[in-house]
């Protein structure tokens, strides 16, 4: 295998990635080496093996099966990566047994290729670049030395002439809107997409929540000798697995790792080891290892075995395909969702062979930057001259694999705040007060208290660089309120303070000045975000905005959240993500639709539909009415001057909280490191800070644990699913807060059995516990549970309210 030292091929992908840059900001063909496809390759069997040939590449489609020996030999082309599922789809062109030509029908041309079965005859490892990566190492490794005897294996022309062509329509804009689309529908399958069922040994929890995609759950095992079976899905073919032996709730203290991990596969209880590993921890990257399978082949089962008392799971990760479904397949049938696009930048428009051929090089431009990631972030933000133009490759992060774990690595690092520093706060919350003034707010009396404290001791407490263990970031005593606050106080108080600084409900009191109703819910026609706010241009309190940032970052470090629904254009001014006229769309849907039809009139339209309403001036979202020229209140505009209005308004309009979303993100930054604004989506960011506001029956489902079997088998426990089925979301939003003190998801519910009859449930938020009583009916049931989450807000029962 041809193999080039470390530091040479890290400068080599640097100086592609800068090409590729420069390629995708211009709108050109990608450096013809990431465009390498091998051409005709000769394999023989490592040993006899039964060869299936496709016509399609589907697993489904007709086949027939050839037994090939060492005798044989076997001509493949088409190594195009398929690189969207991982497959190992190739063409065979030609068939040898003993140097006779083996006839088989011509319409099947597909294997499923495995390292496993099949060695190169005509290529010899150490002198041959025979794949796109050491091809692109072999064009820019600068050292000629590292070259001296290593040939680039022919090319397929036709291949590479289709991932080298590009539409001259195509722009950057495109590559984007193409890479958020393979983000959303494409790289989104999880552990629960290849396997059916997971099983676990003696004296280990319960391990069928590693399928589900939680952040605070692990599994533990509690015995020298542990597994874990997988039913693997019908046709599914895992070509790695990846093992994260960390627990994000405890980080101070990590858990052993096992000393042997061995992977067994086969039909359920007749698994053949296939792999088996003696770990140590230099053998963990971020606490995760990586299992490679050369077997591209369908396997039942699959079992896990560990070695080592108290080892700790808290993720599995698959790679491979998912019941057979491959590149070309998957493209045909996403056919239909990429032509229903309607955007500016829809690629609705172009073939649907170059979107594909597109995803491939972009993907590989992704595989190149994972591999020196660490090594450029954040280094196109400073870099002169020509590597400047990297920055243009954050547009890929939401497909790169590696990002993940080097977000959860900087955030380990970036750890400062110490035990002991939380803050005791004694709040008043006035539930019977029918108007509150500023100074009353909970979100006013914790910041005053936080000052006070910092004042105090001459130290920084909001820093809020807490480890992901931190589960309180301030202590609290309600006045009048029999409370101990180990957790559900404080979670109280952030869901007070998300809803007083973005009311839930439209006809809210607004008690705070620094969100404001976006104009979507304020004329209440748009069609989307509707109940969105952003900040307000005419509030002027930045420190306390400045504040506001900290809790957000405190939200990305920890598993807290704040119960706000902010438009998405805020959270792209908050991430610097460029964002267009048409992102405001979330702000002023009727507007930004305005401005796009003056653009298009013609005079006689424009003259008709506007005649001299339009003056030279702009209305903010707050109301307020800005000159966009002196005088310009008294000046009407003409049709010839329309497009100088058009650019004027928007420039305002999108700027208009500027100043305000700078403050919120100067807090931010003093508590996470900036290279996560470039590593995070805006929507990920969103969702890492807020959340999203509609709770699905099936996914509070999934947080609800309940532990005794014969109560979860109970009709009061059927009852119990059956109203929160019937609530809607916002119904399930007040359950949680019943429960835990947190509005969203994700969070956890721990159900247990009350022996009184038709009585209220009562909770403790500290715990997340519920405790449910029994009930005769559906209807007391779904009367009295209701009646609890909405009307009992005091956090009263932990001792008496007069002590």
């Amino acid at each position: 295998m041809v193999v080039f030292d470390a530091c040479s091929r890290i400068q080599g992908r640097l100086r592609c990635l800068s090409d590729c840059a420069e390629s995708l900001i211009n709108g050109l063909p990608f450096p013809e080496c990431i465009c390498y496809v091998p051409g005709e390759i000769e394999f023989k069997p490592k040993k006899p093996f039964t060869l299936f040939i496709y016509a399609k590449p589907e697993i489904s489609s007709q086949k027939t099966e050839i037994l090939c020996t060492s005798k044989h030999r076997i001509f493949l082309f088409g190594f195009n990566d398929n690189s969207i599922t991982g497959g190992r789809w190739v063409r065979i062109k030609t068939l040898f047994d003993s140097g006779a030509l083996v006839k088989f029908d011509s319409t099947l041309e597909w294997i499923l290729f495995s390292e496993n079965d099949l060695i190169k005859t005509n290529v010899s490892d150490s002198e041959t670049a025979d794949s796109w990566r050491l091809v692109v190492d072999y064009t820019y490794i600068l050292n000629p030395l590292a070259k001296n005897g290593i040939n680039v294996l022919p090319v397929d022309e036709t291949a590479v002439e289709q991932l080298h062509s590009i539409p001259t329509s195509w722009s950057l804009s495109h590559d984007q809107a193409l890479v958020n689309f393979l983000h959303k529908e494409v790289w989104k399958w999880t552990a629960k997409d290849f396997v059916d069922s997971v099983e676990n040994s003696e004296n280990c929890g319960d391990a069928s929540r590693l399928l589900e995609d939680h952040d605070s759950f692990a599994w533990y095992a509690y015995s020298e000798v542990s597994d874990l079976t997988l039913t693997m899905k019908d046709g599914t073919v895992l070509r790695s697995l990846t093992i994260c032996f960390t627990d994000e709730q405890n980080l101070d203290n990590p858990p052993p790792i096992p000393s042997m991990v061995s992977l067994y596969g086969g039909m359920k209880g007749l698994e053949e080891m296939l792999l088996s590993y003696k770990l140590n921890s230099s053998d963990l990257v971020n606490g995760s290892f990586r299992m490679i399978l050369e077997e591209s082949k369908y396997v039942p089962s699959l079992k896990l075995e560990f070695k080592g008392y108290g080892i700790c799971i808290s993720d599995l990760q698959f790679e491979g395909t998912i019941n057979g479904l491959e590149e070309h397949e998957y493209f045909s049938s996403l056919n239909a969702a990429v032509k229903a696009q309607e955007s500016e930048n829809s690629i609705a428009s172009f073939e649907l062979d170059f979107i594909q051929s597109r995803t491939v090089l972009l993907h590989r431009t992704a595989e190149l930057l994972d591999s020196v990631l660490a090594y450029i972030v954040p280094f196109w933000e400073f870099s002169p001259g020509s590597f400047g133009c990297m920055k243009v490759l954050q547009n890929l992060m939401p497909i790169s694999k590696m990002r993940k774990n080097l977000i959860k690595d900087v955030l380990q690092k970036t750890v400062s705040h110490k035990d002991g520093e939380t803050p005791f706060l004694y709040i008043k919350r006035n539930f019977l007060s029918t108007i509150k003034s500023h100074k009353d707010t909970v979100f006013s009396q914790i910041y005053d208290g936080v000052m006070r404290e910092e004042a105090r001791r001459g130290k920084n407490n909001s820093d809020f660089r807490f480890a992901q263990n931190v589960t309180q970031w301030w202590k609290c005593a309600f006045i009048g309120e029999g409370i101990i606050d180990h957790g559900g106080g404080f979670r109280d108080t952030l869901s007070d303070i998300s809803e007083e600084l973005c009311p839930s409900e439209a006809d809210s009191q607004l008690l705070l000045p620094f969100f404001i109703p976006c104009a979507n819910q304020q004329n209440g026609i748009a069609s989307n975000y509707r109940d969105a706010y952003i900040p307000n241009p005419s509030c002027m309190e930045f420190q306390k905005y400045e504040w506001i940032g900290k809790l957000m970052g405190a939200c990305i470090r920890s598993n807290e959240r704040l119960s706000m629904t902010l438009s998405p254009f805020f959270w792209k001014m908050l991430a610097e993500s460029e964002p267009t006229w048409l992102d405001y769309m979330s702000v002023d849907e009727t507007e930004v639709k305005t401005l796009i039809e003056m653009e298009k009139m013609d005079e006689a339209a424009y003259t008709a539909y506007f005649g001299e309403m339009r003056t030279w001036t702009v209305v903010l979202s707050d109301g307020t009415s800005l000159l966009l020229k002196p005088n310009g209140d008294n000046q009407t505009v003409s049709y010839g001057d329309r497009l100088e209005y058009i650019w004027l308004v928007k420039e305002r309009r999108m700027t208009e909280s500027m100043r305000q979303v700078a403050a919120i993100r100067k807090g931010l930054l003093q508590v996470i490191p900036k290279v996560l604004l470039w590593l995070f989506t805006p929507f990920e960011l969103e969702m890492k800070v807020c959340s999203t506001p509609e709770i699905l029956f099936e996914d509070l489902k999934k947080h609800v644990i309940i532990n005794d079997l014969s109560f979860k088998e109970s009709q009061t426990v059927k009852y119990f699913w059956n109203v929160l089925e019937d609530f809607s979301s916002t119904d399930r939003s007040h359950f949680l807060r019943f429960a835990t003190g947190r509005r969203r998801l994700p969070t956890d519910v721990y159900v247990s059995e009350r022996s009184e009859t038709d009585v209220l449930p009562t909770s403790s938020t500290c715990g997340h516990e519920f405790y449910l009583p029994k009930y005769t009916s559906l209807k007391r049931a779904d009367e009295l549970i209701r009646l609890a989450i909405y009307t009992c807000k005091l956090i009263d029962t932990d001792t008496e309210v007069l002590q």
